[in-house]
């Protein structure tokens, strides 16, 4: 490397940054017990990796749990690891075991050795020396898939997904009657569900959310066409005929067609708007397995 590639390097190093996409937890009490290098390391992302490479769900599982020893739990993997080395995400695990814990890279050598690192680092206080003072990131926009809880605004600001007015997950679950149940509430129409968003919404605003998300492309296009309202409210009429008939008594969520589910975007996307409120779609690549990234053109 040149002397002026390197002078850029450490001048742009102290950038800070804010880093728009996280799901760590939103506070470090969480991390209590959770103290296992390869439980965590292989909690999503590399997972999918390492499997894309050829290993077995079910020595994932094994390698994951902390009661074998470590060193046995990383020889199921090795193979796997090497051809997953340099990917985006290995060689992000990489960079983080080297700059946090003095590793240049993970393998049998070093494994225990890591393991032993990890777990003592797990105390108060890790997680902002490693995003303050070894990444600095200013401030992370934490994506906990609900709007209810507080984090560390020392490190975070939250985003909410409404997906479930699109989409509700899992479908063994009954979202629509949790909304009447938890805002007094009776939903009968594509009205009422919309209302019971910007119920929701607000609350989430007043719970500190700063922005919207969507993660939608896991299950659909991100192609929302224009819907007249007409249209949508006869679509969400018979998508609520129909769970009230056999989903309400089964614990189902409704599902709604396509197009209602456009209809609903558009609507969100013009609240968030009169709100001034940013809303952020995941794009590009999925996490998994079996993603359809089409589906995530943006």
């Amino acid at each position: 490397m040149n002397s002026t590639y390197l002078e850029l390097l450490e001048e742009i190093n102290k950038i800070p940054v804010i880093d728009t996409h996280e799901h760590l937890v939103h506070s470090e009490e969480l991390l209590d017990g959770r103290d296992d290098v390869l439980q965590e390391f292989l909690l999503h992302y590399m997972s999918s990796d390492l499997i894309s490479s050829g290993l077995k769900p079910v020595d994932l599982e094994k390698a994951k749990d902390r009661d074998k020893p470590l060193l046995e739990r990383w020889r199921l993997i090795e193979p796997y690891w090497e051809f997953c080395r340099y990917t985006g995400h290995g060689r992000a695990l990489d960079e983080a075991v080297k700059r946090i814990y003095g590793f240049d890279e993970i393998n049998a050598d070093t494994i225990e050795d890591l393991g032993y690192k990890f777990k003592k680092a797990n105390k108060p206080g890790h997680m902002k020396d490693v995003l303050k003072d070894i990444c600095n990131i200013e401030l992370s926009i934490l994506d906990p898939w609900t709007g209810m809880y507080e984090c560390d605004r020392n490190l975070f600001r939250r985003v909410w997904q409404p997906q479930n007015y699109l989409i509700a997950l899992p479908y063994e679950s009954d979202v629509l009657s949790w909304l009447e149940d938890r805002y007094s509430i009776k939903i009968e129409s594509l009205e009422g569900w919309l209302e019971a968003f910007e119920t929701e919404l607000e609350e989430n605003l007043n719970n500190g959310i700063i922005g919207l998300k969507s993660t939608i492309a896991y299950h659909r296009s991100l192609k929302f066409e224009e819907v007249d309202y007409s249209k949508a409210a006869k679509g969400f009429a018979e998508a609520y005929k129909l769970w009230d008939q056999w989903g309400h008594r089964h614990k189902y969520n409704i599902v709604l067609p396509l197009y209602v589910q456009d209809y609903i975007m558009h609507h969100i996307l013009s609240v968030a708007n009169k709100k001034k409120l940013f809303i952020q779609f995941h794009t590009g690549l999925l996490e998994g397995n079996r993603g359809i990234l089409s589906n995530s053109n943006p």
